[in-house]
C-alpha cells in the first residue's frame, strides 16, 4: 500500500488512485491504520475476496492461492469488514478464481453463490450499497 501510494503521490494526477485487492491488502502485512492515513478519494474500486487467515508458507503456495484458490466473500478467515469500514462505498470487483469449484459447478452457478455470498457479508457488515434492482 505504501509503495503505490507513493506512486500516486509522484503523479500527481487529480485521476490518481489505489484499488486495493483484499487478498493482497492482507499477504502484504499492511496496517489498517495506512488506509486511514490515505485520501479516501484515492479508493474508488476494490477487489473483493476471502482466504484462509494464515497464509501460505511458500511463494508458490501464495502464488497459486491467489491465482486459482481464493474464497467467496466471508467464507474465509480475513477480516473483510476491517478494511471495508475504513473504506468510502465504492464498486466492489469479485476476484475469486477458485480452480477446483470451477470443476464442480456450472460458470452462471459460481456467480450466482459469488453475488448471493458477497451480497450476505455486505448487508451483515452494513456495507451493502443501495442499489436498484
Amino acid at each position: 500500500l505504501a509503495e503505490a501510494a507513493e506512486v500516486v503521490r509522484k503523479a500527481g494526477r487529480e485521476n490518481g488512485g489505489i484499488c486495493v485487492d483484499t487478498l493482497h491488502f492482507y499477504r502484504s502485512n499492511t496496517l489498517l491504520s495506512e488506509l486511514d492515513a490515505l485520501p479516501k478519494d484515492w479508493f474508488r474500486f476494490m477487489q473483493l475476496c476471502d482466504a484462509p487467515k494464515e497464509a501460505p508458507s511458500t511463494h508458490d503456495e501464495l502464488i497459486y492461492a491467489a491465482r486459482s484458490d481464493r474464497k467467496f466473500v466471508g467464507e474465509g478467515g480475513l477480516d473483510l469488514a476491517a478494511v471495508l469500514h475504513r473504506l468510502p462505498l465504492m464498486p466492489y470487483a469479485l476476484e475469486i478464481p477458485n480452480a477446483q469449484l470451477a470443476l464442480t459447478m456450472s460458470p452462471i452457478d459460481f456467480a450466482k453463490r459469488a453475488i448471493e455470498t458477497a451480497r450476505s457479508y455486505l448487508d451483515a457488515t452494513h456495507m451493502a450499497p443501495v442499489m436498484s434492482r
